[in-house]
């Protein structure tokens, strides 16, 4: 697969997968009504940063071709 197609691929999966994510996240904190503000303010500000946790991989596959690559230190 070339890195233009790779790209394309990537960009349809994170923005499919981020509306997928968004529309559930939303879904069950919204059905949790009797939570104090501050405590769905909490969820809300969680969810907004773990979905950094799933796109990484594909981040990753979009420009190396691999979904997780190790780090030298």
């Amino acid at each position: 697969m070339t890195i233009k197609t790779r790209k394309l691929a990537g960009m349809l999966l994170l923005v499919g997968g981020l509306l997928t994510y968004v529309l559930v996240a939303a879904s069950v904190i919204g059905a949790m009504q009797g939570l104090p503000e501050a405590a769905r303010l909490l969820l809300y500000a969680v969810a907004g940063i773990a979905w950094i946790f799933a796109a990484r991989p594909v981040l990753v596959w979009m420009e190396t071709g691999k979904w997780w690559v190790r780090r030298e230190r």
